[in-house]
């Protein structure tokens, strides 16, 4: 059962929950900060316990305050960073329209369930305000796009030299 158990606390303070799975995954959710340099580190590993709520497993301190029961991990929906980070205004329901389908959530953010917010920003969520990153595919495309655009800088110098040599 040691995997489907999610404890989290100190000593004699230890919280047990049952793992619940979100879109038929159990696996914890690495949660990711981004520093000034643009490195990412590993905060911790975020988990959805039975019945609801998110249990986060912190590897490292966590800048935002927090009270007694978040500082052991245990948050009644999302904590608070990342339930701030989920599609809003104008620009997040044109997102959810585009992208309902493939992400199989509703069409208007307002009637994402947390379950839906943590699915999506853990798949796609990695150019979002502040500096955490949910889960190994919005990391990777972090860094993707990172190098993307590192080289659209690079070839537009390029050609800029090469234009200010042909003109000269």
């Amino acid at each position: 059962m040691g995997e489907r158990v999610v404890s989290l606390g100190g000593s004699r303070w230890t919280a047990y929950a049952l793992r619940r799975a979100l879109r038929g995954n159990e696996a914890a959710i690495p949660v990711c900060r981004i520093d000034e340099s643009g490195y990412g580190h590993l905060i911790g590993e975020m988990s959805c316990p039975q019945p609801t709520g998110t249990a986060l497993r912190f590897q490292e301190s966590f800048s935002w305050p927090l009270n007694d029961a978040m500082r052991d991990g245990w948050f009644e929906g999302l904590p608070y960073p990342v339930a701030d980070s989920r599609s809003q205004g104008f620009l997040g329901r044109n997102f959810a329209r585009h992208h309902a389908s493939v992400l199989r959530v509703a069409e208007h953010p307002d009637d994402w369930s947390d379950d839906d917010i943590l699915h999506v920003l853990s798949s796609v969520g990695f150019d979002l305000l502040g500096n955490l990153i949910l889960g190994k595919a919005a990391y990777r495309q972090f860094f993707e796009q990172g190098a993307v655009r590192i080289a659209s800088v690079l070839t537009a110098r390029l050609v800029g030299k090469v234009a200010r040599l042909h003109l000269a």
